[in-house]
């Protein structure tokens, strides 16, 4: 993107504050830009965005992601996958960054197989559905607020349970195992301890042997 350099006193007239730019940029240019109150909302981040210094993506190219507020990911997890896939830096850190909300919809838009946001595949289950089924779909279902309908319309089935459990099950099985495996190798260890402990002892007791038939051969070769 190619830039030029605008006198201060012009651009501050035609921009006079910073939550002007953030809205031009919004409503003209539709860049998909964290909430206007967000912490990294600065004249350095937003002036970087538009300079194509830092990642940056258009509100058309944004896929939404429902439900998010279900999911448990950290910020600095979100930041971490985000920056696996953005061929510029963010502009932001952890200590400063946007919401979980914008971070989570830019992450689907960019991954949205990511294991955030479909969670680990041994333990999860899909229905298929077609693609376009879902697009639009109202997040505030109507009805959905009235006690007794609040059951999830799809359910797992007997089976499902049963891999889920026994997923479970597997993976506390492994940790076991390397808890017993990092025992035996304790042990083994200490085993090995032992013989060298024992061949020292019986080193030190033939030395001493040999001394003392040493000093025996000696006191009967010595004339009275």
């Amino acid at each position: 993107m190619e830039s030029k350099d605008i006198p201060l006193n012009l651009l501050a007239k035609m921009i006079p504050t910073r939550s002007a730019l953030y809205h031009i940029m919004v409503k003209n240019s539709h860049y998909f830009l964290p909430p206007e109150k967000s912490p990294i909302i600065t004249e350095d981040y937003l002036l970087g965005v538009l300079n194509g210094e830092y990642f940056s993506m258009k509100l058309e190219e944004r896929k939404e992601l429902l439900f998010k507020q279900d999911l448990k990911a950290t910020k600095s997890e979100l930041i971490n996958e985000i920056s696996k896939f953005a061929k510029k830096p963010l502009g932001f850190t952890v200590k400063s960054s946007p919401d979980k909300n914008w971070l989570f919809d830019v992450l689907n838009t960019l991954d949205s197989n990511n294991r955030l946001i479909v969670g680990d595949p041994e333990t999860t289950f899909t229905r298929k559905v077609p693609e376009q089924f879902l697009e639009n779909l109202p997040v505030n279902l109507r009805g959905a607020k009235r006690k007794g309908q609040r059951q999830m319309f799809f359910k797992l089935r007997k089976e499902e349970r049963m891999r889920q459990d026994l997923a479970k099950k597997k993976r506390i099985f492994k940790i076991k195992e390397e808890r017993v495996s990092s025992l035996t190798e304790t042990l083994e260890a200490a085993k090995k301890a032992l013989k060298d402990c024992q061949q020292e002892i019986q080193d030190l007791e033939m030395e001493i042997e040999c001394q003392n038939n040493k000093k025996v051969h000696q006191t009967q070769e010595t004339p009275i």
